[in-house]
């Protein structure tokens, strides 16, 4: 079975472990229990609820992620397994080892097939000039993106979905902005399982660099992916006007995780995708060879089936 996010948004309620179970309660009445093994990220979006260091533990132990979330669904803390590979310590030298101009190679590649997907959401909109005017920086980015052509096709890439009276707010508590933090959040976090299940450490990223985020590489390796939240929220405000989530709203967003992503070994669910992607880049590091980091590709027959939300 594939294993699915759980949010728990809900105040008031304790979290613990029952047997092989989560079990939710609120007083004395239980509400429900889910199999630990059927959790993929455990997501915490409530601002009081009290949990038993049992189920977190157990969680850690399964390489399940618990991520607390803050104002606006933005994460505050991932929790993840410390060691979440046998091979930790060797992977550990591994990438610290990596040099410079590798790390320069790989982010240059992640770069390019983030502004690929975002041409890619624009033209499944219709919208083909606006593609082609952003594949046509695809070949500007350089080793490093020192010319910071991310940053320019994001410009375009807004006007181009939203409009130019919309501006990407990461502190905004309602509207478009707090659907993309939520839908972010859920992207994080299945990243961030990848990385750990890898062997790798999440803090050490190839171009994020900063002291007071642990998850500099889990936000270089999901850039490629923003564009997929993007459009779910995109196609879910064309049903509704945006204000504040609503648990109908919280849980077509996590399906996010469920969309079919193009592999070397076929298609697969992007939080299985994303594990394959996070071996490439260990196995990029190990041989010093950037040409064998595999980004799971975005299907575009059936991106718009995926992330168009039921009939409310």
């Amino acid at each position: 079975m594939l294993r699915k996010i759980l949010e728990i948004s809900r105040e008031g309620l304790f979290i613990s472990k029952q047997r092989g179970f989560l079990r939710i309660q609120h007083g004395s009445d239980i509400l429900g229990e889910v199999p630990l093994s059927d959790i993929a990220v455990l997501m915490l979006t409530a601002r009081g609820i009290t949990l038993t260091k049992e189920i977190l533990v157990s969680l850690n132990q399964l390489g399940t992620p618990v991520i607390f979330c803050g104002k606006s669904y933005l994460p505050e803390s991932i929790m993840c397994p410390m060691f979440g590979n046998y091979e930790f310590s060797g992977r550990l030298k591994i990438q610290i080892d990596t040099s410079l101009p590798l790390r320069k190679q790989l982010w240059k590649i992640i770069v390019r097939e983030k502004i690929g997907n975002q041409a890619l959401a624009v033209d499944v909109l219709g919208k083909h000039k606006e593609a082609e005017a952003l594949k046509s920086i695809i070949d500007d980015v350089n080793s490093g993106d020192t010319t910071n052509r991310e940053a320019y096709a994001a410009k375009l890439y807004w006007d181009y979905l939203f409009g130019e009276s919309f501006t990407r707010k990461t502190d905004s508590e309602d509207g478009v902005n707090s659907y993309l933090n939520y839908g972010y959040a859920i992207l994080r976090s299945a990243v961030a399982r990848a990385v750990s299940m890898a062997g790798l450490i999440p803090s050490l990223g190839l171009h994020h660099i900063s002291k007071t985020n642990n998850y500099c590489l889990v936000d270089d390796l999901m850039e490629p992916f923003r564009p997929v939240v993007d459009l779910f929220v995109y196609f879910l405000a064309g049903t509704k006007e945006l204000k504040e989530l609503s648990s109908s709203d919280k849980s077509h967003l996590a399906n996010i995780s469920q969309l079919d992503l193009d592999t070397p070994k076929g298609k697969s669910p992007l939080i299985k995708a994303v594990e394959s992607y996070a071996y490439s880049l260990f196995e990029s590091f190990r041989e010093k060879d950037s040409t064998l980091l595999c980004i799971p590709k975005i299907i575009k027959e059936n991106i718009t089936e995926q992330t168009s939300p039921l009939p409310f």
